[in-house]
């Protein structure tokens, strides 16, 4: 009888636990580093050139080559400065 109840109950219920529990262990996530990246812009010969990408939420100044990095405002005008997480 008592076999008859793990074979029954028990057995599938642990392999539900056990299912759930490798599902969240397995979760991807791959792309977190680079989900909030945004283009940076630097102004060179009178227009927002993209040169790379930055963090708009980060903690430091996102620079390239020395100079600030911006966000985009239209072709001839830059906008706010961004940042970057190390």
């Amino acid at each position: 009888m008592k076999s008859n109840v793990f074979k029954k109950v028990l057995l599938p219920m642990l392999a539900l636990f056990m299912a759930v529990g490798l599902a969240f262990a397995t979760n991807s996530s791959e792309n977190t580093n680079n989900a909030a990246t945004v283009p940076g812009y630097i102004f060179q010969n009178g227009i927002c050139e993209q040169v790379t990408t930055c963090d708009p939420a980060g903690m430091l100044d996102c620079t390239y080559s020395g100079d600030q990095v911006y966000s985009k405002i239209n072709q001839t005008i830059c906008g706010e400065p961004l940042k970057y997480n190390p």
